[in-house]
């Protein structure tokens, strides 16, 4: 765990020392950005000059991020919302434009996995809070931008996939599917959407360490290392620096796709068996 630690920190220093200010001028705004991956991406788009608007559901964290950008010397807001809730995005959006003069970068960052559970013993409550968030938040939020990016001609749209949307787990039925929707609408709106100059692309990351992930860390963590081609838990960062590259002219020839982000977890099965020679 020490030696991520350091890589972290490592990468979160050559962000600085190797800053290009690619994203000068544009503002980013980014869901669920209070913690873990969101946070990470906040960071790194304003380690890049971008505005930022941290939209979160917790005050606190959200507050706490925005004090770290500002200290890399760009202009952020803060809103509180329930992304599930159409009204709240569009007043977070509202928001966004307000303080920072509009949205042309939007990460549908938030997400939540819910309880573990096999299908059958799921109900309701579970698939409205998991779909909630995942998906309508998603659609509620790129409701509330595209005009203005229509108008404008240009934007990026950034959704939150995962490697459970495209392989599915048992016990994680309701997110997986989830998360398979999400990759799905980012090729439609990528389709809707090209004729006005608004990129869509998606990330879905693998095991990532996390606070929650560092917390609950047990045999069963160690048996997922097994699996990783690269043998170690990705890190938020490594993840934002992806988020930073779809965000960019870089990325201008890039709609519809969704990039993993997950040490080859999905690229075999059983790679401890080449450990072994």
């Amino acid at each position: 765990m020490k030696q991520l630690l350091d890589m972290r920190n490592n990468i979160i220093e050559g962000g600085r020392n190797l800053l290009m200010e690619k994203l000068t001028g544009k503002v980013a705004l980014v869901t669920g950005a209070g913690r873990g991956i969101g946070r990470a991406i906040a960071r790194k788009l304003a380690q890049c000059d971008a505005a930022i608007c941290i939209v979160d559901i917790d005050k606190e964290v959200a507050e706490s991020v925005a004090r770290e950008c500002k200290s890399l010397g760009v202009s952020t807001s803060v809103t509180v919302a329930d992304i599930s809730r159409r009204d709240q995005s569009s007043d977070a959006v509202s928001t966004c434009f307000k303080e920072l003069g509009g949205v042309d970068i939007l990460v549908n960052n938030a997400g939540i996995m819910g309880r573990e559970s096999v299908l059958e013993d799921t109900d309701e409550t579970d698939f409205d809070s998991v779909f909630g968030v995942n998906v309508c938040g998603l659609l509620n939020m790129t409701r509330a931008v595209v005009p203005a990016m229509k108008s404008k001609g240009w934007g990026r749209i950034i959704n939150a996939a995962s490697t459970y949307g495209l392989v599915p787990q048992v016990g994680r039925g309701i997110y997986s599917a989830s998360k398979a929707v999400v990759i799905t609408f980012t090729r439609v709106l990528a389709a809707e959407l090209a004729p006005y100059g608004i990129i869509v692309n998606a990330y879905a990351p693998g095991p990532i360490v996390t606070d929650m992930t560092t917390k609950t860390w047990d045999k069963r963590g160690e048996d997922k290392i097994r699996q990783i081609p690269l043998g170690r838990l990705g890190l938020p960062e490594e993840v934002a620096e992806l988020v930073a590259f779809l965000a960019s002219e870089e990325a201008s020839y890039m709609t519809g796709t969704t990039v993993c982000v997950d040490g080859g977890f999905l690229a075999v099965e059983s790679p401890w068996r080449v450990w072994k020679r």
